[in-house]
């Protein structure tokens, strides 16, 4: 038992090192490649992220269903005659999909820098899948911290990659693009390196691996589609952004986005180290633990609506061509609060409860309804502003709706089911009626008066985030 809690304590320490390293990466890349990318250029950097995002589709979710059949398992119980081999017939495929996507691209008339974006996507398929399907291995079987040092590995280049861009006077996007691509192959060298035993081991019977393979992208399939439905309730809008306004404009809604996903990244560790640690505790425990962090989340993500009102004024004066992003941010940044509920508590929860079905329909309905409302949008008006407060609509029914389905299923009362909404709407209204200052103000006096109606909940997350830390 000391060992378990000495290992979750490693992991979430390398966790937030990993994310450290990360935060830095993700204020180079957001913040300082935009002041030396033209706008067009960083557009088409956004549109590799945009792009290299899918790649992971080829695997058909093969390492879903590796991650949630094997979580919470030991690591050295693990079949690694099996698993080895059917890492390599897996990768062996990745570069087999990737050469005739390829051989696709090359044939479709598209302009030069498109064609660049997508040739290096299909370059990047076997890399990053293959990472991928390690780094969920080790991720099932509680070595989360060799994962995230692979992080690290992978965030480093981006400073390499800034650097040579800066040194070489050479202003293009096709370097970083670079960056990230040598960062992905340092990162694998390091998880296979760690998982040598098990990717070099002894050839299993291709049947056996064939049959394993199947039951993997049978019991994956739904986290799968789910996370890709989930991935396009905001892709298919920036999809259509680049094909209704072009790509100018979606490097600056992708500015935007990029400011939220760095505060969605932290979140997404913690999840990461959370997930096979509630598979090992009983079911008492890991009620106990929705039910804090539900509270601590409705209390602590509020705060990041704050950071909105001194990055508008910072970046204002340090990327000027992109005052018309800080004007997109006021209806991105809310994304925080109801997509890093989800992605923390809600999504855990479902895959920890085996309920990838249902984390699969909310999605796709959820996706579904952000492509129509989005095409509605687009018929009726020109302006953008309505397309994403049609993304904050689409993700608070969401959350409304995972929220009430889990407590349902775990059993507890429903509580300011509305409140992250009306939090938000009151952060959106006075940033758009009154002055930022006075925005500002209005924003803290409401949130404080929320912290005051909730003292007790508030001593209660305490109380409770300092026990489970101690556990």
């Amino acid at each position: 038992m000391n060992t378990e809690k000495t290992r979750f304590k490693k992991n979430l320490y390398i966790a937030i090192v990993s994310q450290l390293v990360s935060s830095g990466a993700g204020i180079t890349i957001s913040f300082i490649v935009p002041r030396f990318l033209g706008v067009r250029e960083y557009g088409f950097w956004q549109l590799f992220l945009f792009y290299v995002a899918y790649v992971n589709a080829a695997s058909l979710g093969l390492f879903d269903g590796l991650y949630l059949k094997r979580g919470g398992d030991d690591y050295d119980t693990l079949d690694t005659s099996l698993i080895g081999t059917e890492w390599r017939l897996h990768i062996l495929l990745q570069i087999l999909i990737g050469l005739v996507l390829a051989v696709i691209v090359l044939r479709l008339d598209l302009e030069i820098d498109r064609k660049v974006v997508l040739l290096t996507c299909c370059f990047c398929i076997p890399i990053i899948n293959s990472n991928d399907y390690i780094g969920k291995l080790l991720q099932a079987v509680n070595r989360t911290s060799l994962y995230s040092v692979s992080v690290i590995l992978f965030n480093a280049m981006w400073f390499v990659g800034v650097a040579v861009m800066y040194a070489a006077r050479w202003y293009s996007y096709k370097i970083i693009v670079l960056a990230y691509v040598i960062g992905h192959i340092l990162a694998g060298i390091y998880l296979n390196y760690h998982a040598k035993n098990i990717l070099f081991a002894p050839r299993c019977r291709i049947s056996e691996v064939i049959s394993d393979m199947k039951e993997n992208i049978r019991v994956g399939i739904c986290l799968f589609a789910a996370g890709y439905a989930s991935s396009l309730i905001i892709g298919s809008v920036q999809f259509l952004v680049d094909r209704s306004w072009g790509i100018e404009v979606f490097g600056k809604v992708s500015f935007a986005l990029s400011i939220t996903y760095f505060f969605l990244r932290f979140i997404s560790q913690v999840s990461m180290v959370l997930f096979p640690a509630l598979r090992r505790i009983d079911e008492q425990q890991s009620v106990d633990i929705y039910i804090s962090l539900n509270k601590s989340l409705d209390l602590l993500l509020p705060i990041i609506l704050m950071g909105y009102f001194p990055i508008k004024l910072i970046l204002s004066i340090w990327l000027p061509q992109y005052r018309e992003s800080m004007n997109f941010l006021l209806y991105i940044l809310p994304i925080c609060i109801f997509d890093g509920k989800m992605q923390l508590l809600f999504d855990t929860y479902y895959k920890v409860l085996r309920e990838e079905k249902k984390m699969l329909w909310l999605n796709v309905s959820a996706m579904f309804f952000s492509i129509v409302i989005t095409i509605i949008t687009l018929q009726v008006t020109t302006d953008l502003t309505y397309v994403l407060i049609g993304i904050i609509i689409t993700l608070a029914l969401r959350s409304l709706r995972a929220y009430m389905y889990l407590c349902s299923k775990l059993q507890i009362p429903k509580d300011d089911l509305f409140l992250n909404l009306i939090t938000v709407t009151v952060f959106i209204g006075t940033a758009v009626i009154l002055e930022d200052p006075a925005a500002l103000f209005v924003y803290v006096c409401f949130y404080c008066v929320i912290l005051y109606l909730h003292k007790q909940e508030v001593k209660t997350v305490l109380s409770d985030l300092k026990g489970f830390i101690k556990k």
